[in-house]
């Protein structure tokens, strides 16, 4: 599949806040929701992952059905599940010092029951899952694709969330609900071209911008009341149309486009690796209160760049050996002639 530049650039962007926010909750004393730029960043950076991920889902899904959907959760299966069980129950513990090597299959059986971090894979699985399901359905009924039924069927799908989530009360769904808005705006903007020619007009840019910050600024991280969660979810859906008309129409510095598309190329190796070695550089608190918000945003762009960098070397390496690239990443492996 080709790569789509403006797509690769919110993913960069994306998995570059991602690593800023975690550096600046870590650096300092106490929560990093006492600080606006943390709380900004984790109103959207994470719903424009979600977001990306459903456009590109919407390119498998155009040609999916009834024979081909086992395929597509097997590769889906391959390219999260084997990264989440291998990141989230073994590498986690050895970067955190507490593996017992003769716990390493029971941790690995353990992984979905637990739900150790690392929760956007294993979330993403479920939305992508869910969403090739009502693909099918919409090709199998639907061939012209009419925006009501298409309606009634996302619908039916967040039910089917909103149950399980009521019945079984596993991490997992809640995460699914929180982000099954975003994973299928992304998915019906690739789909209808009438929404992805309104998310390129500049009087909905300039909408979407002011709501944008207006919810972004009322949202803090942490909080679970419902006011809190409504800021977050238009945070991040107003999010998604900025970033995309800015992505798409922006002239970007050419180190900043690259640097971003590089980002993005690599986010699922920065996603898994990137927390080990943020363990290099920063102790929970280590900066204490000693800067200003601003200056330590100043310090936290290099130091999360080089880190990204540390990501994709290491996920280069790791692609040399297929095997390890595989287990480690859910790479494909090359049939060998």
């Amino acid at each position: 599949m080709n790569r789509i530049e403006f797509i690769d650039i919110i993913k960069g962007l994306a998995i570059l806040l991602v690593v800023i926010g975690h550096f600046i909750g870590d650096s300092i004393e106490g929560d990093g929701n006492t600080l606006r730029s943390f709380n900004f960043i984790y109103t959207f950076h994470m719903p424009l992952f979600m977001f990306a991920g459903g456009y590109i889902a919407q390119l498998q899904y155009k040609n999916i059905s009834i024979s081909n959907i086992g395929k597509y959760i097997l590769n889906k299966t391959r390219g999260l599940l084997i990264p989440y069980i291998m990141w989230a129950s073994v590498f986690s513990a050895y970067f955190a010092g507490t593996l017992d090597w003769s716990t390493i299959p029971h941790r690995m059986l353990t992984t979905f029951t637990e739900y150790r971090g690392l929760w956007f894979l294993i979330t993403f699985f479920a939305l992508s899952v869910a969403g090739s399901i009502g693909a099918v359905l919409l090709n199998t009924i639907n061939a012209k694709k009419k925006l009501l039924i298409d309606s009634l069927i996302t619908i039916i799908l967040l039910a089917v969330f909103l149950f399980l989530n009521k019945s079984f009360h596993y991490e997992l769904w809640r995460q699914s609900i929180a982000y099954f808005p975003f994973f299928f705006i992304g998915v019906w903007l690739k789909r209808y071209q009438f929404l992805e020619t309104l998310a390129e007009s500049d009087w909905f840019y300039w909408i979407s911008f002011f709501l944008f910050f207006f919810f972004s600024s009322m949202f803090i991280e942490g909080i679970a009341d419902i006011r809190n969660n409504l800021y977050r979810l238009l945070g991040g859906l107003f999010s998604i149309f900025v970033f995309t008309y800015l992505a798409k129409k922006c002239i970007l510095y050419n180190i900043v486009r690259k640097l971003l598309l590089k980002l993005g190329t690599y986010s699922l190796a920065i996603y898994c690796v990137h927390w080990a070695f943020l363990r290099m550089f920063v102790h929970k608190g280590f900066l204490g209160n000693m800067f200003t918000e601003w200056w330590l945003l100043l310090i936290a762009i290099p130091i999360s760049l080089l880190i990204s960098f540390l990501c994709i070397w290491f996920a280069k390496l790791i692609a040399t050996v297929p095997v390890l690239d595989f287990f480690i990443f859910g790479k494909k492996m090359q049939k060998f002639n």
